[in-house]
């Protein structure tokens, strides 16, 4: 009888935390930052995308999503960064040396940005 108990107990655990994470995942808001084409592949957190048309989003504070119409993504934390003022906004890109990685969205007319986490 015990057993049965604890086995009813974990399901209806497990359902309630299922449940919990579909509730957070359909509140989920990706909100498009910016636009971007990157003539060659560039790495995103650990990820490697092809060269491409891809959309930089916010999925939550602090956690980013890059994106393109073809299922390729990477998901990358990012950091606030103070700035000069950029005219319009842009991605940069670093050379490490091993290739070209996300650094920094800037918004054009803010002295803010984001910083990527490599």
């Amino acid at each position: 009888m015990k057993n049965a108990m604890l086995r009813t107990g974990y399901t209806c655990a497990s359902i309630l935390i299922a449940g919990g994470l579909c509730m957070t995942a359909a509140k989920a808001e990706l909100r498009d930052l910016a636009n971007v084409t990157f003539t060659q592949p560039v790495t995103v957190g650990t990820t490697t995308l092809p060269e491409g048309r891809y959309t930089i989003s916010t999925v939550s504070e602090g956690v980013f999503l890059v994106h393109d119409n073809n299922g390729d993504h990477a998901i990358v934390l990012g950091r606030p960064i103070d700035t000069a003022e950029p005219s319009k906004t842009e991605v940069t890109l670093r050379n490490d040396g091993e290739g070209f990685r996300l650094d920094k969205l800037l918004f054009g007319g803010e002295t803010s940005g984001i910083g990527f986490n490599q």
